[in-house]
């Protein structure tokens, strides 16, 4: 509860777009870890598990990050596509 407030408060206090957002992302990275950690029972479970999942988080993470990288390559021609579709 006090994760989600802190949460709220943040969105009151203008701390500039970027860092509002990396300190919004920071909270729900917490929370998260804490949904993990006691409601799916990893903290009681056998590590073998917990290893499991974090290299789930890590492939998630490298697929996400190498599809971010591999934008740029083809802005242009998106938005060549978007140009020509407006007209």
């Amino acid at each position: 509860m006090v994760l989600t407030v802190i949460t709220v408060g943040v969105t009151v206090v203008d701390l500039g777009s970027q860092t509002n957002l990396l300190v919004a992302m920071a909270i729900a990275t917490i929370k998260a870890g804490l949904v993990v950690t006691y409601f799916m029972h990893l903290r009681w479970d056998r590590p073998f598990h917990t290893l499991i999942f974090l290299g789930s988080l890590l492939f998630v993470s490298l697929f996400i990050s190498m599809t971010l990288l591999d934008k740029s390559e083809y802005e242009g021609d998106i938005q060549e596509m978007y140009l020509k579709k407006g007209q």
